[in-house]
């Protein structure tokens, strides 16, 4: 057997390093070898090796330059070694050399959006899907690109001349169920019909494989396995390390299965919590399928969902006998190997209590629907602030005491129309107070322009308008809310994190109560911390309680409010949100319950 032929093998089973000298030897020995010059740059990339990668993958261009499918897999490995601008040139060059090959111009959004340059990305978007109408794949890449620089509406159009295009295509599915989540125009039966079209056409794609459960002991620890590319530094995590390690051993076993890398501080600490590790992230889905099921899960716990990041493949084909989706997607998947959603009465009122949970029967079996959601008792998410958490040290200054500023730190995507109606109409109705966002987009020009252009359109001056820069850490990022007065909360795509974050730095948080799960986590989270009522059943009361807490905070010294966040603080740490114990027992007790019936 040649050493490029053990090194595909290697590959096959995952394991990259044992690849690498193989490959190192082939190339040294065939250098002019475009395809082992790729297989050597794809195991770099995975081994975290990126300079090595991203050269070698340069040379694969060199040796085929005639070739547009080299080129661009070479462009999307530069770009996924953190080489975005290298890839950008490539698929620049590509689009000239190529020009009736859609995937170039897919390829130059995607490594513009790479660089943080939304808005390029933007109008590469409408002038390649212009020329490409057709083009399902370049259809919902643009409509990514679109929503990242505040263009929802046209996006919006994007993902459903993509859908139109590409009805069954569990890669154009997934992409619009996610991204629909933030329209503040898609429908709760919309939403629906793409997540089932989506969880059929992926279960096609990857079929469920027969699982045998051996009996299971009551008596013994239900084992629990957390399948998550976010066992790391990110907020899902956030929502694990206040539990983890609180829970009763001698009930649930926890083994903690990360599926991306690399490792970080924080994946330390949530491992030396669980009782168990699998990792899993260099694995193909074979040998990671394989390995969970080794494990004996009694549950497996889907914290990705249908994001990027996430491999609901491994899900697909069933891992353990019971599958959960929680936390990481604001959604039902709609994929038929997963048995239920966990959330709460107030996410998803009527939803029944999962210690009432039983089974469906028929768990391989292709199913038209989402799957059921299943109430814990209190809140679906029990918050643990980071280790990085400063102390909130300052208010505003002494020259603008009285003017009140009103934050958010979400995501631009959760930007939406709707969302700045209700902000704008707060600020007309404050007038002296000002509104504070942070998020990584707006540091795009062209987004920014975009974003003073529909704040104008409101009615509001610029002046009254802050974008802060992008963090250099999470403490510094955290810190930033030391000027904030009130975070105001999005719709119909709330906060999750940001909630918890401002009101861990001692902000009230005003949110609107939605109908659909992702509107409602607001209202979840501040019910168990105490801010009842900071709750808003509509945009009239939304912006009367904006305007009552700011005549409250008005007044007060620089001192007073700084005294009165770390009241707000104390009492958030206390409240039920940030009770890790007791979340584990009520978490313990549902599990069970859906382990043994």
């Amino acid at each position: 057997m040649s050493a490029l032929e053990q090194a595909r093998q290697l590959l096959a089973r995952g394991q990259w390093a044992a690849a690498r000298p193989l490959l190192e030897r082939v190339v040294r020995a065939a250098p002019k070898d475009p395809d082992a010059a790729f297989l050597l740059a794809r195991t770099l990339q995975m081994l975290h090796d990126r300079e090595p990668a991203a050269y070698h993958a340069r040379r694969c261009v060199d040796l085929r330059p005639t070739d547009a499918n080299t080129r661009i897999a070479a462009a999307e490995l530069l770009q996924a070694v953190g080489k975005p601008g290298d890839a950008e040139r490539l698929f620049r060059d590509g689009i000239t050399k190529f020009p009736a090959v859609a995937s170039m111009h897919s390829g130059l959004i995607n490594a513009l959006r790479g660089q943080g340059r939304v808005g390029a990305a933007g109008d590469a978007a409408l002038a390649a899907t212009a020329a490409f109408e057709r083009d399902a794949l370049l259809a919902i890449i643009g409509a990514g690109a679109l929503g990242e620089s505040l263009r929802t509406r046209e996006a919006a159009a994007l993902v459903r001349r993509a859908l139109s295009l590409a009805p069954r295509d569990h890669r154009i599915l997934r992409a619009a169920a996610t991204m629909l989540l933030y329209s503040d125009d898609a429908t709760d039966t919309e939403l629906a019909a793409v997540h089932v079209a989506l969880g059929q056409a992926f279960a096609a794609a990857y079929p469920a494989q027969p699982l045998v459960p051996t009996p299971r002991d009551p008596a013994k620890p239900v084992r629990i396995g957390l399948v998550s590319p976010d066992l790391r530094d990110h907020a899902v995590a956030r929502f694990l390390e206040s539990w983890i390690g609180k829970h009763d051993p001698t009930r649930v076993t926890i083994i903690g299965i990360p599926t991306l890398g690399p490792a970080d501080e924080t994946t330390a600490r949530i491992r030396d919590r669980c009782d168990g590790w699998l990792d899993v992230a260099a694995l193909a889905d074979d040998a990671a399928l394989a390995a969970i099921r080794f494990a004996n899960l009694d549950i497996a716990i889907d914290l990705g969902g249908w994001h990027v990041t996430a491999r609901p493949s491994l899900f697909a084909r069933r891992l353990a006998p019971r599958q959960l989706n929680w936390i990481g997607y604001a959604h039902a998947l709609g994929l038929p190997t997963v048995d239920a959603r966990l959330a709460d009465g107030v996410t998803d009122p009527g939803s029944a209590r999962a210690s009432g949970f039983s089974p469906l029967g028929g768990v391989s079996v292709v199913a038209a629907r989402v799957e059921p959601t299943l109430a814990l008792d209190a809140c679906f998410l029990c918050f643990a602030p980071d280790p990085r958490t400063p102390e909130i040290t300052t208010g505003p200054t002494a020259e603008d005491a009285a003017t009140i500023r009103f934050a958010s730190f979400n995501s631009q995507q959760k930007i939406t129309p709707t969302t700045l109606d209700l902000w704008c109409r707060v600020l007309t109705e404050v007038p002296k107070s000002r509104l504070v966002l942070k998020a990584r987009a707006l540091a795009d020009p062209f987004t920014r322009r975009a974003l003073e252009a529909q704040v104008q359109a409101r009615g509001i001056d610029l002046t009254r308008l802050e974008v802060l820069p992008h963090a250099s850490g999470y403490r510094d990022h955290l810190a930033c809310y030391d000027m904030c007065d009130i975070a105001v909360d999005t719709t119909p795509y709330a906060g999750t994190t940001t909630t918890c974050e401002a009101m861990l730095m001692g902000l009230p948080v005003v949110t609107l109560a939605g109908a659909r799960h992702a509107a409602r986590v607001g209202v979840s989270l501040l019910s168990a911390s105490g801010q009842h009522e900071n709750i808003a059943a509509d945009a009239d009361a939304f912006a009367l309680r904006a305007r009552t807490l700011a005549a409250e905070i008005a007044p007060q010294s620089a001192a007073l409010r700084t005294a009165a966040k770390n009241d707000r603080r104390i009492a958030f740490a206390a409240s039920p949100l940030c009770d890790g114990k007791a979340f584990a027992e009520q978490l313990t007790a549902a599990l069970a319950a859906i382990a043994n019936a």
